[in-house]
């Protein structure tokens, strides 16, 4: 929630117990009752992104904060991370918007041992310091969308975020989420409308069409965590002045 903490809802719990809320003295551990993103690991513990640092909180309900600590040798402190995701090798990453992404080195079995590594700015790793969302598509490629530095792309080789807004040519260096179709397409929320990027193996052949308010969206400009595709593959972008749905295929 924004500011109350965590609802846990049982369906198999007894009707008056089916809620749980984690906060306050229950929830030491819960750096910051704004809570953006949940995440569940392969380990089936759960990573919590909040205005105040990620937490861990696991499966026998034990829960570890990480507020604060150290990578590259300098402190991180609390800050507001917004997006945390799970990728197809069972890293997790997270997104903020102070200081670019966050890489937890480790896993949930042994938080005791958990690190970090920073992607942001001031060491080059990444164009900009806020991140809005972060995707892997069914290529494996883990994309950090940003507001300020546009789309960039991860590269293992290098460990870096490669910036693809000029080879692309992209319509704006501002992303809030990101969504794939059925055919490999990217679907992207941004503010100047949305986007249908298609990104070949060949990234020089790579094309986009712009949508905007003249072809029926509600408004050019999304919102963050606000896209989400369905089982049948309609997809669903929220802006300001409402929402837009839509079978990718239709369009």
């Amino acid at each position: 929630t924004f500011g109350g903490g965590i609802m846990i809802y049982d369906k198999q719990a007894d009707s008056n117990k089916r809620v749980t809320i984690l906060k306050g003295e229950n929830a030491p551990w819960l750096t910051n009752l704004c809570v953006y993103d949940i995440e569940e690991d392969v380990h089936g513990n759960s990573w919590i992104a909040t205005r105040g640092g990620i937490c861990l909180y696991t499966k026998e309900k034990k829960g570890y904060n990480f507020s604060s600590y150290f990578t590259e040798n300098k402190e991180i402190l609390e800050c507001p991370y917004v997006v945390i995701k799970e990728d197809s090798k069972g890293t997790i990453w997270a997104g903020t918007t102070t200081n670019g992404v966050i890489r937890v080195v480790g896993n949930s079995l042994h938080p005791e041992k958990i690190n970090f590594k920073k992607y942001s700015l001031d060491n080059g790793s990444l164009n900009a310091i806020n991140v809005q969302c972060l995707f892997e598509d069914s290529k494996k490629r883990l994309w950090a969308g940003t507001s300020g530095g546009g789309l960039n792309l991860y590269d293992p080789k290098s460990d870096t975020f490669i910036s693809v807004n000029d080879l692309f040519n992209f319509p704006t260096d501002i992303i809030f989420n990101i969504q794939e179709d059925g055919n490999g397409n990217l679907w992207i929320g941004t503010n100047v409308g949305l986007v249908k990027l298609h990104v070949p193996n060949d990234m020089n052949r790579t094309s986009y069409r712009l949508y905007t308010t003249s072809d029926g969206l509600q408004d050019n400009v999304f919102n963050r965590a606000a896209a989400f595709k369905t089982k049948t593959g309609e997809m669903y972008f929220g802006g300001h002045r409402g929402y837009n749905r839509f079978y990718p295929d239709k369009m």
